[in-house]
């Protein structure tokens, strides 16, 4: 059995600087990961199985099609590609809220690849799998590596962050799943200069995510205004910052102090009990268990 848990990221912070003319717009930003992960579990069975058997459970569990994901996707390429076998029970606890711009999906993805190459014993490097990836999700190749990073491109373009201590955040979801298609599609075209690697590697990783911003918030706000209201209940409660990850919908905290993250914890508990929030701390070094 290969049993591994699959960390959610989060953007610290996420620019577009231009659009591809196949449409694909290009950002750049900075992956971190959090101490909030699903669990997957990959048994390959002895029997020849024409479909594998998928389990899907965990509070977010409901909210994953069976049938219609990306394990099943990407098994049938692999399948296609390298002739292995479907003879697959894949089990994955969903503990990252889903269409919520943490990445639950693309993680599940790119350690279910690495499950794969070890199962079947393909000896693909993590170069060789983060191209493949490529075809069934930008963020994917990012978690092939374990460190925080700089992603530009499409995704694809991927340099290691330097280490930082663990911060402490408070994530709020509101439970309202956003389309990363819409939300992009909605973005009022005014690209941001990128920045070189060499200067945002010198730039402390705190100041990275207090001046530069979400140029998605807008558009997500659009589509959720529950966004807007989380993000000012941060600011009422003392956030230092106070942002939305990825194309939303989870907003993220980080105060000066762990006594106020906690005071807001429990006031946002109270407040919005319906809502999906957590004492987190974001990442720079991710090793899976």
């Amino acid at each position: 059995m290969f049993k591994v848990s699959c960390p959610a990221k989060i953007n610290l912070f996420l620019k577009l600087t231009g659009k591809r003319p196949n449409g694909y717009h290009e950002l750049e930003s900075l992956f971190a990961f959090l101490d909030l992960a699903d669990e997957l579990e990959v048994t390959k069975f002895s029997q020849n199985l024409e479909n594998p058997q998928i389990e899907i459970v965990g509070e977010f569990g409901e909210l994953v099609d069976e049938k219609n994901n990306l394990f099943t996707k990407i098994l049938n390429y692999f399948a296609d590609q390298f002739k292995i076998s479907k003879n697959l029970h894949i089990k994955i606890t969903k503990n990252i809220p889903v269409g919520a711009g943490l990445g639950g999906g693309s993680s599940d993805a790119a350690f279910f690849m690495k499950a794969l190459n070890e199962i079947f014993s393909l000896k693909l490097s993590k170069i060789e799998l983060q191209k493949i990836s490529i075809n069934f999700g930008s963020d994917i190749a990012f978690f092939f590596e374990d460190q925080a990073s700089i992603v530009k491109g499409c995704g694809e373009l991927i340099e290691n962050f330097s280490s930082f201590k663990p911060i402490p955040t408070l994530l709020i979801n509101p439970k309202i799943h956003l389309s990363t298609k819409e939300i992009f599609s909605k973005f009022d075209g005014n690209f941001s200069q990128e920045i070189s690697n060499a200067i945002l590697q010198r730039i402390d990783v705190l100041e990275l995510i207090k001046t530069l911003p979400n140029c998605l918030t807008k558009p997500a706000i659009a589509n959720a205004a529950k966004i807007a209201e989380i993000l000012d209940e941060m600011k009422k409660e003392g956030a230092e910052i106070a942002k939305m990850s990825g194309s939303g919908s989870t907003c993220f905290a980080i105060f000066d102090s762990e006594d106020q993250l906690e005071i807001a914890y429990q006031n946002f508990t109270k407040k919005f009990p319906e809502f999906f929030v957590r004492k987190s701390k974001i990442l720079s070094n991710y090793h899976s268990n």
